[in-house]
């Protein structure tokens, strides 16, 4: 067997078999068994913690882990027909345009055409990385010309073509050599391999293929002014192909826990706005919008790059609290100043209304980004609030985003769960999981720590939100499975403090006198499971909460730094990474929580 991907520091597996056998001795010999939700946690819970300390192998690190690879050959594969496609780019030119704009920046609608003729008239074979942009473009141009179809009343093309072009990527991809010559179209396919795993939730494949391509590029001196070509077509897409690597890998570093393949001292070459006029000029491009944007994406990943290395690497975690907190309202401010940036910009001011921009033109694709980024600022602000409470529960700042971030995320899906499948597809993708989605898991600890109603409903709420979402891939299924156990739990903590009638700041207290059944429930259990995954605040002597900051960082909080060593955040930091790192994972073992 391979030896097990690395998944980043973690303090928490000694924690997890005590928690996962004191979780045993309750669900098999409490008196409350008889109390099928509780029981059902409980075991949800217990089958959870049990496997924290399992790493998974690197064989899944494939699209398709449990199919064998045969020897391959890419001209083995069926291609859709010629015909479809040509109709296909005969018909969507405008869409085209907006698609290539988004997605292929390097490449230019009239070179893809060209590679579509090496594959479908070519005699001596191809190579895969070949086919690796052929079926990725055709697997992106059947889905969205599919979508235009059904959104407008026609009747769509057959979903076949975008089936077969789907199962052949993902074939040459797990066939790909990550060990190729340096050349363009070998970092191009990569890229393209990339971006797909972030839509599937592969983020460990994504981290695999993204730093095959970082090393390539820097091989052909993408990172560098100096070593850029003359060619200005060229160079552009050069330009465009280095910052989409960078905008990934920062986004991976802050997802997976690890440092960034890309360190920011190393680069040298400007941002892409000069790039994407140039491809314009050269009629390679329609939207100068995309520049703006992109600007925009580069300044968040790199401030999502510095998250991790000065909030949550191993070396921040070891350093004072106060560098912690000095660096954290640095990165806030960062993080208001491009929220103020995004919404004030040229761009954003053209997009508004979105109802009046027309499904193909690139605009309307803008706008959904542009609310997809503003759960995913709203998200990251939470942790780094998160990072800066001195006490072990969230500050009040933390708390407002977290809310603020559940609230954006209920005006995406009732702007585009319905209208737009395939933009809701990819904003729960990009900005809910692929995201280290914090706010979830602090407004879940915000609840077991005070029991508060309407933060429950708010967690409520977004699980309702994703369950339809869950047949969208077998990442989404696991991630609403997940939500939906959490939420359960935190319904039983409200529930109990309902029925005691007691102070907010100590759920349990009173339980025995105001409520015997509840009282039955060994939350002793739940409370060493949730420490074990860093989620639950410890109690002071009194047995109450250990009290949260109001204002935004805790400097003036009256408590000493040294009180509260890093160990609390490093857990919940690593809990967090670990439930995200579940949706890469079998998760048969849970039973499917009630509906």
């Amino acid at each position: 067997d391979p030896n097990p991907a690395f998944e980043g520091e973690s303090s928490l597996a000694a924690h997890s078999v005590q928690a996962s056998h004191l979780l045993s001795i309750a669900v098999d010999n409490a008196p409350f068994q008889q109390t099928q939700n509780i029981k059902t946690a409980l075991q949800s819970l217990r089958s959870i913690v049990s496997r924290q300390s399992a790493k998974p192998s690197t064989t899944q690190i494939r699209f398709n882990p449990r199919k064998d690879l045969p020897a391959f050959s890419p001209t083995a594969l069926r291609l859709p027909p010629l015909e479809s496609v040509m109709n296909l780019l005969k018909t969507r030119r405008r869409q085209l345009d907006a698609f290539f704009d988004m997605c292929f920046p390097f490449s230019a609608l009239d070179e893809f055409k060209d590679l579509l003729k090496s594959v479908y008239f070519n005699t001596d074979g191809y190579p895969t990385v070949t086919a690796v942009l052929v079926y990725g473009g055709l697997y992106y141009l059947f889905l969205e010309s599919y979508m235009i179809d059904k959104r407008e009343g026609r009747e769509p093309t057959e979903m076949s073509n975008v089936d077969l072009c789907r199962e052949n990527l993902e074939i040459c991809l797990d066939n790909l050599e990550l060990l190729v010559s340096a050349t363009d179209e070998n970092v191009y396919a990569l890229l393209l391999g990339a971006t797909y795993a972030v839509e599937k939730s592969k983020p460990s494949l994504c981290w695999s293929l993204t730093a095959a391509a970082v090393g390539l590029a820097k091989n052909l001196g993408y990172h560098r002014a100096d070593s850029l070509c003359n060619d200005p077509v060229l160079k552009a897409r050069r330009t465009y192909a280095f910052w989409s690597l960078y905008i990934i890998d920062k986004s991976l570093s802050l997802r997976l826990g690890r440092a960034s393949t890309i360190q920011d001292f190393d680069v040298s070459i400007p941002h892409p706005g000069d790039a994407v006029k140039v491809l314009i000029k050269y009629g390679h491009g329609s939207e100068e919008i995309w520049s703006e944007m992109m600007g925009l994406w580069i300044q968040f990943a790199s401030i999502q790059g510095r998250i991790y290395e000065k909030l949550y690497s191993p070396a921040a975690l070891l350093s004072s609290a106060e560098n912690r907190i000095s660096a954290a309202e640095s990165l806030a401010r960062e993080m208001e100043e491009l929220r103020e940036n995004w919404s004030t910009v040229s761009a954003c001011e053209r997009l508004i209304p979105v109802d009046s921009i027309e499904r193909e033109d690139g605009l309307y694709y803008a706008k959904a980004l542009q609310q997809s980024d503003e759960v995913t600022h709203l998200s990251t602000l939470t942790l780094i609030h998160r990072s800066a409470s001195l006490s072990a529960t969230p500050n009040q700042a933390c708390i407002n985003y977290a809310r603020e971030a559940l609230e954006a995320h209920q005006r995406a899906y009732h702007r585009y769960k319905e209208k737009d499948p395939e933009i809701w597809d990819g904003y729960l993708h990009w900005a809910v999981i692929h995201a280290p989605f914090a706010p979830f898991i602090v407004l879940f600890c915000h609840v077991i720590a005070t029991a508060n109603a309407d933060d429950l409903q708010r967690l409520s709420a977004f699980v309702a939100s994703i369950q339809s979402a869950s047949q969208l891939s077998e990442a989404a299924n696991r991630f609403w499975v997940l939500c939906q156990i959490f939420h359960q739990v935190a319904a039983l903590y409200v529930e109990a403090n309902a029925r005691s009638g007691v102070d907010q700041q100590d759920p349990m207290s009173g339980l025995s006198a105001a409520d015997p059944q509840m009282a039955d429930v060994p939350w002793s259990e739940f409370d060493q499971y949730l420490n074990a995954l860093g989620f639950a605040p410890p109690r002071n002597a009194a047995g109450g909460e250990i009290g949260e900051a109001e204002g935004g960082f805790d400097t003036t909080s009256g408590q000493s730094p040294s009180l509260y060593p890093s160990g609390g955040l490093e857990n919940w930091f690593q809990g967090n990474q670990y439930m995200l790192g579940l949706l890469e994972q079998d998760l048969s073992y849970l039973d499917h929580p009630p509906g």
